[in-house]
């Protein structure tokens, strides 16, 4: 696993192409000299990462990185159409057209050999986002970035570079907001767990309370716990008191109630207490965050 802060990005595009594949066109098993994004846009087919297969449709998107093994094999009857995006996560504008290595390898024998894929943006936590092998993103938005990265790498322009770096860091968004909302395609105990955020969400009002967990579920509160925990990256009791700062500045942003009665809108247990917590999570005293919201 490699990890990246979101403050340490400065992504460059070092190559991007649209590729229509003939019947049963194979490329691989090779490696890369960098990381690359395929999206499938039409067609299906089959792919391996390292010792990994997915059968790919319409919408996927792959995530490799350097020295992981790939091989991407088109359907017979329904051929795929890819748009692949070579990149770098932190470089200098002007390594956009460094020369990209593609080697020809063999496929691993076992798969305690192979190599881990994953890249992590950000700390542990809501803004973290986990980027592996396969996510389905049809109907996000992402399929028409990487069509305008692909048109900026051909315009090959002044601007190009640099407008490619904002292309491909709101594609970077995108995927944080889709890989954080529910989507049809996630288990059901996934889902669950999104209907849990939601409740936590709704009751920010209220005292926390762990057995809601069980209620809402049917499981240990433990267990569930756990779970949410690995699913978001934050426990649920941790996640229910930023619902609370949520609502703290709504009601400091417009509304003239008074520290203390927000305080007690919450159920916190005391101005003190929220106060407190107000600025451990935002830098700012409320009504120091109430001035900075009025100004212009």
């Amino acid at each position: 696993m490699q990890r990246i802060a979101w403050d340490l990005l400065n992504p460059i595009v070092n190559y991007a192409n649209i590729l229509q594949c003939e019947p049963s066109f194979q490329f691989g098993p090779r490696t890369i000299s960098n990381h690359q994004f395929i999206y499938v846009s039409k067609g299906s087919g089959n792919v391996e990462i390292e010792t990994r297969e997915y059968s790919a449709g319409k919408g996927d998107l792959f995530y490799y990185g350097p020295e992981v093994i790939h091989t991407f094999k088109a359907d017979q009857l329904d051929p795929f159409e890819l748009y692949g995006v070579h990149f770098t996560w932190h470089d200098k504008l002007t390594a956009v057209k460094a020369p990209q290595s593609i080697i020809d390898v063999s496929r691993r024998t076992t798969s305690t050999s192979a190599l881990q894929n994953l890249m992590v943006i950000g700390d542990k936590g809501l803004d973290e986002l986990k980027i592996g092998d396969q996510i389905n993103v049809y109907g996000t938005g992402i399929a028409e970035l990487l069509l305008d990265i692909i048109k900026q790498f051909r315009n090959d322009s002044e601007k190009s570079s640099i407008a490619n770096r904002g292309l491909f860091l709101h594609l970077l968004l995108l995927l944080h907001r889709h890989t954080h909302t529910v989507a049809p395609s996630f288990s059901p105990f996934v889902k669950l767990l999104f209907d849990v955020k939601i409740k936590l969400e709704s009751t920010a009002l209220l005292p926390y309370s762990r057995k809601w967990l069980t209620e809402w579920s049917g499981y240990n509160e433990d267990y569930l716990s756990r779970c949410f925990h690995e699913q978001f990256g934050i426990p649920p009791h941790q996640y229910h008191l930023l619902q609370k700062i949520s609502k703290a500045k709504e009601l400091l942003e417009h509304s003239d109630f008074t520290v203390s009665l927000i305080a007690e809108q919450l159920s916190l247990s005391s101005v003190h207490y929220f106060c407190r917590l107000f600025k451990n999570q935002t830098t700012y005293t409320p009504l120091g965050y109430r001035k900075m919201c009025r100004m212009v």
